[in-house]
């Protein structure tokens, strides 16, 4: 048994092997892609790596369930203990999962995904999981047991054991533990477990006659009983079962920041601006910042994560199975928020996901976190619309012929761009060189439908000297966590029984439905939506933007003065 991934969820697949007498011939059916036939090569030469016998005859791999693409390498083990099984002529023991790719040396190699694939694991009560060496501290989940095995000839060996968990160095999960880490998780912790795997696979060669009186050429079918069509209880996404990951060997750490994390108090000056992010984080609303090149814009993004409120469980989970499938996941769980940052120039598939093997994008990658759009006038026209249902919805969907991938994006966005091409034109220092239509055309591919879903817009102006040489420390981002924190845990009681948990995602009906409007407050809004200077979707985001303000105060529910500031920030101009 082996998982694949869709989307973000791992999906179960049983392998199935059929040795019959014939031409020699090695056939994978059950939709493989183009690295799941591959692994044909790759088994071959592994087994003649470790000196066991390649049954002679026609050997068929079933992937079931049939319907369902299979990609990745993680196959490659699975395929390998199927054919020993059938070799033997035993079905094995059929509650165990098997992860993992093969090299041509028979050792075996760390793959992506393994996270997703141990979740489900878990909720499906398989009986544990057995990994290569590199994926190991990915795979120790609540509830599973890991077995690392580092080539092909320990495989084999462990495959004849009855049970191949009882050995004093196996990590067994104690229930209600978690394993966390720094707030920045690294690729390359996962790249030096990939060499340290590769290294040992060396080790295969040594000690390769000790199976090969026991291999048998015998041939044998396997087979399973149950229906092949996948159903509810094949698939897991973190979105519906709490799961407390947890790890043997790994320290709990907290959300406190370290040295190298950016602070707030770094900043000085634009106290309007530290105000609006201050908001903007509260309440989770999308934020753009205009200004010149060197006004702050982007200090000011890169210190939200330092203000967000530390993530729960089920979002830890959520977020490091997202970077387990992009290779970036080390094994451990970080409890802050991500930061994606794309570059200006990516494009529309790199940004939503997709590909020809549908992979997440950029924005997936900020799910539950921050994504940043630096330089955002830069950006391709098609890229910007491209995250205008998913800034609605918080999730990506894209359609293929053979499959459906849904993705989970559910990110507080935060752009910014300078004024013109130049970047002079708000500065009052310098003089800008762009003329009307080039400012109108350097913001026009931006759209007003993406410009409406920016919940809070503001202009940063250069500092003033005497700003810059205050001796006054700024509010440091502890100090400004603790007032989001405050005013998070205000929301989440208050949408403890709906699905959402931040103001930014109310929906209009709940937003009309709670709320009343004081006679004045009423009628400016209805002033600037008849006036054309506000949407309705605008008019929304200044009740939430006000449920954001009142919960920062402490209120239980938003009064005339938040409803005041709510329209004054909504309202302004930044082009």
């Amino acid at each position: 048994m082996s998982f694949t991934i869709v989307g973000v969820e791992g999906v179960r697949i049983r392998v199935e092997v059929a040795i019959l007498s014939g031409l020699p011939a090695f056939t994978i059916v059950g939709l493989p892609d183009t690295a799941v036939s591959e692994s044909r090569e790759r088994i071959r030469a592994a087994f003649a790596s470790a000196h066991i016998p390649f049954p002679v005859g026609k050997v068929t791999v079933n992937l079931s369930p049939a319907d369902i693409p299979k990609s990745g390498t993680g196959l490659d083990m699975p395929i390998a203990v199927g054919i020993l099984r059938a070799m033997k002529g035993g079905e094995g023991n059929t509650g165990i999962g098997f992860i993992g790719e093969l090299g041509l040396d028979g050792g075996i190699r760390p793959v992506r995904g393994v996270l997703p694939a141990a979740v489900a694991a878990h909720r499906l009560g398989l009986e544990g999981l057995i990994v290569a060496q590199g994926n190991r501290r990915e795979a120790e989940l609540s509830g599973i047991k890991v077995r690392a095995v580092r080539n092909l000839q320990e495989l084999a060996d462990i495959h004849y054991v009855h049970n191949p968990f009882d050995e004093p160095f196996l990590c067994e999960a104690e229930p209600g533990q978690i394993a966390s880490l720094s707030p920045h998780s690294s690729a390359d912790a996962y790249t030096r477990e990939l060499k340290v795997a590769e290294s040992s696979a060396s080790s295969s060669e040594r000690s390769s006659a000790q199976l090969t009186s026991r291999s048998s050429t015998q041939a044998s079918v396997q087979s399973s009983s149950r229906d092949v069509s996948p159903d509810a209880s094949d698939t897991f996404s973190p979105d519906t079962e709490q799961i407390n990951p947890t790890s043997c060997n790994l320290a709990v750490s907290s959300h406190a920041q370290t040295n190298e994390t950016p602070d707030m108090s770094d900043i000085r000056g634009q106290g309007m601006a530290r105000r609006i992010v201050e908001i903007s984080a509260a309440g989770g609303h999308h934020l753009l910042m205009v200004g010149s090149p060197g006004v702050g814009k982007s200090m000011l993004a890169s210190r939200i994560p330092g203000i967000l409120p530390p993530l729960t469980r089920e979002e830890a989970v959520e977020t490091a199975s997202i970077q387990s499938i992009l290779g970036t996941f080390d094994g451990t769980l970080s409890m802050q928020p991500p930061f994606s940052a794309p570059h200006h120039t990516s494009s529309p598939t790199s940004l939503v996901g997709g590909g020809s093997i549908p992979r997440p994008g950029a924005i997936t990658q900020a799910h539950n976190g921050v994504l940043f759009l630096d330089e955002l006038p830069e950006f391709p026209g098609r890229a910007l619309q491209a995250l205008r249902e998913p800034l609605e919805t918080g999730m990506v969907r894209i359609h293929r012929a053979k499959a459906h991938y849904t993705y989970p994006a559910l990110f507080h966005m935060v752009a910014a761009g300078n004024p013109c091409p130049c970047g002079k034109f708000l500065d009052n220092q310098r003089q800008c060189e762009c003329s009307v239509r080039q400012r109108q055309n350097y913001w026009g591919k931006v759209g007003g439908p993406f410009m409406d879903r920016c919940d809070l817009r503001i202009v940063l102006r250069r500092p003033t000297l005497r700003e810059l040489e205050d001796r006054h420390i700024p509010e440091s981002s502890a100090s400004i966590r603790e007032r989001i924190v405050e005013a998070r845990e205000r929301q989440t009681r208050r949408y403890k029984e709906f699905a959402w948990n931040v103001n930014a995602r109310i929906p209009p009906g709940w937003l009309h439905k709670n709320i009343r409007l004081t006679e004045g407050v009423e009628e400016q809004l209805t002033s600037l939506i008849t006036r054309g200077v506000i949407s309705m979707r605008g008019a929304d985001k200044i009740l939430r933007l006000a449920w954001s303000l009142a919960d920062l105060d402490g209120a239980d529910s938003p009064q005339t003065l938040h409803f005041s500031e709510a329209l004054t920030l909504r309202s302004q101009k930044v082009m």
